[in-house]
């Protein structure tokens, strides 16, 4: 069945997409090399190279196998558990500064990021303001030194014009790294605005079912930004059903409805009924 939906996207001149956030969720699953194998074999069936939205990436990477692709598997899911509980601190914190956090919340959160802001020397007070500059700064050293020499964090000093500091720390960002960075705030603010999953992760209330849903969740938004990204090289993106209910929700807008990007993304329960749906979409362009 997959050899021949493969062989019908082929006679539509479809072109397949290989973006680091699918090779991340490949490698990311137990070692199978007989199913690695497969899905290998098959992608190469596809007469036209995918595109590949960092150069390095390509289709052997399943073939690594035994103990460097399990310590590759092991190094995505921490990092991946890491960066869901990364991301749930900055949604809380944006909602936060909207006020959208009651305040039995905004202390259940405090007392979760209290511990950590001590180890690092800074003070949950607000008011401790020199403390927490000085903080910063020797957070920004230890930074610049981890970093190669290049970086322009190195001899970077805070003037406590909060402002002004942010402003010439945010010119020391590549511009689509930057760009990247931004899309991503608006899409995780997208597909979580109805949902408190992110808050239980930051307060430390999440269990681990929890956790690794909403790590799933802002995968999703990964693989969307990477559509966003590269709209211009993407035609149509293929997304889960609750996905697709939510993007074309009217209230609040979607952040691919608002980029006119909703008609172009699509759900399909089946091999066949995707290359069904992409014919379809095919033929409407």
């Amino acid at each position: 069945m997959a050899d021949a939906a493969v062989e019908k996207l082929n006679a539509l001149g479809v072109r397949h997409v290989l973006s680091d956030i699918l090779v991340q969720e490949l490698l990311t699953g137990v070692n199978k090399p007989e199913h690695d194998e497969l899905l290998f074999q098959r992608a190469r069936r596809f007469k036209i190279a995918p595109y590949r939205t960092n150069e390095y990436l390509k289709w052997e990477a399943l073939l690594s196998s035994g103990a460097m692709r399990n310590a590759v598997a092991d190094w995505f899911v921490l990092t991946d558990d890491l960066q869901a509980e990364a991301n749930s601190h900055a949604i809380m914190a944006r909602r936060i500064a909207s006020g959208r956090v009651n305040s039995d919340q905004f202390d259940e959160l405090s007392e979760a990021t209290t511990p950590f802001l001590d180890a690092i020397g800074f003070s949950p007070k607000l008011e401790d303001s020199q403390n927490n500059l000085k903080a910063l700064q020797n957070f920004l050293d230890w930074l610049g030194n981890l970093l190669p020499e290049e970086n322009g964090l190195r001899g970077f000093n805070l003037s406590g014009d909060l402002a002004g500091d942010s402003k010439r720390l945010l010119d020391l960002i590549d511009p689509d790294a930057l760009e990247g960075a931004k899309e991503s705030n608006l899409l995780n603010e997208s597909i979580t605005d109805s949902e408190d999953r992110p808050y239980r992760v930051a307060a430390g209330l999440a269990d681990f079912s929890t956790r690794r849903s909403l790590a799933h969740t802002l995968r999703d938004a990964e693989h969307m930004k990477t559509f966003v990204l590269h709209q211009a090289e993407i035609d149509f993106l293929q997304v889960d059903r609750a996905q697709l209910n939510q993007i074309n929700r009217t209230n609040p807008p979607h952040r691919l409805a608002q980029l006119g990007l909703a008609n172009r993304c699509f759900t399909a329960a089946s091999l066949d009924e995707a290359v069904r749906v992409i014919e379809s979409l095919l033929n409407a362009t």
